[in-house]
C-alpha cells in the first residue's frame, strides 16, 4: 500500500522545480485570501473563525511545500529548521514572556 509521502515524491518527479515552485505560489496566494476572509467576532484576540475551505488551502501547500523540499533534497534541512524553530520560540521568546509576566505580578503583589 502506498504512503502518502511516496505518493507526493511521485507528484514530485513528474512536475518540474519549476513548475512547483509557481505552483506553490498560487496557492499561498489562495490561502491569503482565505486567511484574509477570517473573522475576529467582537475584536477579540483568542477568536478567530477561519473560512472552510482554509483548511483545504493549507492543505494544497503543506503538499507542495513537501514536494519542493524533496525536489531539492532539502528534507533533512527542513525537519532541522522545523525543529530549531519550534525550541526557539518555547525556550526563548514564550519562556522570556512568561517570566517577564511572573516578575511584573511578583512586582504588583509585592508593593500591595
Amino acid at each position: 500500500m502506498e504512503t502518502t509521502r511516496s505518493k507526493i515524491e511521485c507528484i514530485s518527479q513528474y512536475y518540474s522545480q519549476k513548475n512547483q515552485m509557481l505552483k506553490l505560489k498560487e496557492e499561498l496566494k489562495e490561502l491569503l485570501i482565505e486567511l484574509d476572509r477570517a473573522v475576529i467576532p467582537f475584536k477579540m484576540d483568542e477568536v478567530v473563525i477561519l473560512p472552510d475551505n482554509t483548511w483545504s488551502e493549507c492543505a494544497d501547500v503543506m503538499i507542495l511545500i513537501a514536494q519542493i523540499t524533496m525536489q531539492h533534497e532539502k528534507e533533512e534541512t527542513v525537519r532541522k529548521q522545523i525543529e530549531y524553530k519550534v525550541d526557539r520560540q518555547l525556550n526563548v521568546r514564550i519562556k522570556q514572556q512568561v517570566d517577564w509576566k511572573k516578575k511584573i505580578m511578583k512586582r504588583f503583589t509585592e508593593e500591595r
